[in-house]
């Protein structure tokens, strides 16, 4: 079923259940917050009549109307009896900050199971619970109890922590870094990740997702989904719980089921998910899959005005499966009648340290515009011949001119940050570090490489349930090969084989499989069979025992 977000994402109304007019109270500062917003806002708190100049009324009954969006924040035991009025009011988006339900273990995965009950009553959709609030910057709403609020932009953030939220918007704003969307998934009692997913890419101002999860809870409407949201917008992940101490840490946070990471891996692939590793990584990826035209191939022009830095940038390039451009003969001709003999005019162009702003343009001009050039970064380090803001014009200048992939590494500090700001506003992404650049660009390749790859569907398989059902209540896998019957039993095809606890059983067993066999031995003291010669391959059956 397609739910439709519109009022939950982009609300005319807002009522905040549970509003405080006590300064330093959450309920006092998520209202603080919600209360900038342009449209009718209401507060639910018998105690007040209004709060910070806007309307109070006692019940969600007494809202004089159905307002498009209401956020819960009062305790546990009062959230069910707030959203059930919710819905005999007519009201169908919520989002529930307060937490206390499934991560909490115990009555609080009966309260959550009770919260799903009536959300399905009602037909609500319903964010949460223990969760930070969502941002919707371009009606002007923040809808969260961080101190900071998002600027409007093109990359959708969804994620499953509330921390990490409060911490990109705070780090965010003075990068101008903007969100289209920025939704906190709580607990995923109603919405996952898989419904705003969907929603947030048929925004056409969503040009990527870039989501922190520690689990996903619908594994195949998730890859059917991903699958068909990659093909036109970039997905980046930045999957929690990879180990089996985030894993177990992912269960205390947000209740979370992890599951294996290489199960992740293999999934995400298949979809066309990107999978970042940090934080810093995540991001990264999103601003260059959020501003950079995509490469027709993975041919990496490289401008430097240092050695070092080029030759950074090279390895870098290797290791993400980038070629460097081997550049035209007439292109490496202009460079040699405009540069010095101690210039390096291959690829990299090392066009040395007292490079002024025109021989960085004559440079750029040249790498940028070789047909053999798919991308480029161009690296700088500081000199006082030129100016990092006068650089900035000149990429910005190329990257319009043509049309290709073109990222910086500005190796400064306090020099470099007028110059990011003119990247930042040219749409061109800049790094310290020049690997950084480069993987920048590798992301732009494998993106492009999903796009155009062709779309299989996953194999459905025939599935014993009862088997498997049967299977897993006796949880009895202490010789490891009890796996086979389980993989068979959900018709993954597995090798013919057989348990022997005799020479004889051996031998005749062997008989049955074919001419060559292989043995193994199986013992709940051996991890390692072939540590202490435990397998042997080819063997004859006639020789089986």
């Amino acid at each position: 079923m397609t739910r439709d977000l519109q009022d939950l994402l982009f609300p005319r109304s807002v009522a905040v259940v549970g509003a405080s007019a006590t300064p330093g109270k959450i309920g006092h500062v998520l209202f603080s917050n919600v209360a900038t917003f342009p449209g009718p806002v209401y507060a639910v708190n018998p105690n007040y009549e209004q709060i910070l100049g806007r309307p109070c009324v006692p019940t969600v009954a007494d809202l004089p109307e159905a307002v498009s969006l209401v956020l819960v924040i009062v305790p546990p035991q009062d959230v069910l009896h707030s959203l059930d009025a919710c819905g005999r009011r007519g009201i169908r988006n919520a989002v529930v900050i307060t937490a206390g339900f499934k991560e909490q273990g115990g009555k609080g995965i009966e309260l959550e199971r009770e919260l799903v009950r009536i959300a399905s009553k009602h037909a609500m959709n319903v964010v949460g619970p223990n969760a930070f609030g969502l941002v919707s910057p371009r009606v002007g709403l923040n809808a969260t109890f961080a101190p900071r609020s998002a600027v409007p932009g093109n990359i959708a953030f969804i994620s499953q922590s509330g921390a990490l939220c409060s911490a990109v918007l705070d780090w965010a704003w003075p990068r101008k870094l903007g969100f289209s969307h920025f939704i906190s998934l709580g607990n995923k009692a109603v919405l996952s990740e898989t419904e705003f997913l969907a929603a947030v890419a048929r925004d056409p101002e969503t040009r990527v997702i870039a989501a922190y999860l520690e689990g996903v809870e619908d594994g195949r409407e998730f890859l059917r989904v991903a699958g068909e949201v990659t093909r036109e917008v970039p997905v980046v992940v930045l999957k929690a719980g990879r180990t089996e101490a985030g894993a177990r840490a992912a269960s205390s946070h947000t209740g979370a089921l992890a599951g294996s990471d290489r199960a992740y891996d293999a999934a995400f692939r298949r979809c066309g998910v990107l999978r970042a590793r940090t934080v810093e990584e995540l991001f990264d990826q999103a601003a260059v899959l959020a501003s950079q035209p995509l490469p027709f191939g993975r041919r990496l022009g490289i401008v430097s005005n240092a050695g070092g830095p080029g030759i950074m940038a090279a390895d870098a390039a290797a290791e993400e499966g980038l070629d460097l451009a081997s550049l035209a003969p007439a292109t490496v001709h202009a460079l040699a009648q405009r540069f010095s003999s101690a210039a390096s005019v291959t690829n990299p162009v090392d066009i040395l340290a007292d490079a002024s702003a025109g021989r960085f343009r004559d440079a750029v001009e040249l790498v940028v515009g070789d047909p053999g050039v798919d991308m480029a970064t161009v690296l700088t380090a500081p000199h006082p011949i030129l100016t990092f803001a006068e650089l900035a014009a000149i990429l910005a200048e190329a990257r319009v001119r043509h049309g290709k992939p073109v990222v910086a590494s500005f190796m400064a500090g306090e020099l470099g940050e007028d110059a990011s700001t003119r990247l930042r506003e040219a749409g061109i992404p800049a790094y310290f570090d020049p690997a950084h650049a480069v993987r920048a660009l590798g992301t732009l390749v494998r993106y492009q490489a999903i796009r155009t790859r062709a779309q299989d569907k996953p194999r459905v398989l025939t599935v014993d349930r009862a088997r498997v059902q049967d299977l897993v209540a006796k949880g009895n896998t202490r010789l490891g090969v009890e796996t086979l019957e389980l993989l068979a039993a959900y018709g993954i095809p597995v090798a013919r084989g057989g348990l022997a606890k005799s020479p004889e059983e051996a031998a005749r067993l062997a008989q049955h499989l074919g001419e060559r066999v292989v043995l193994k031995v199986v013992s709940p003291d051996i991890v390692h069979k072939s540590d202490v010669g435990g397998v042997r391959i080819g063997v004859p059956a006639s020789e089986a025992r």
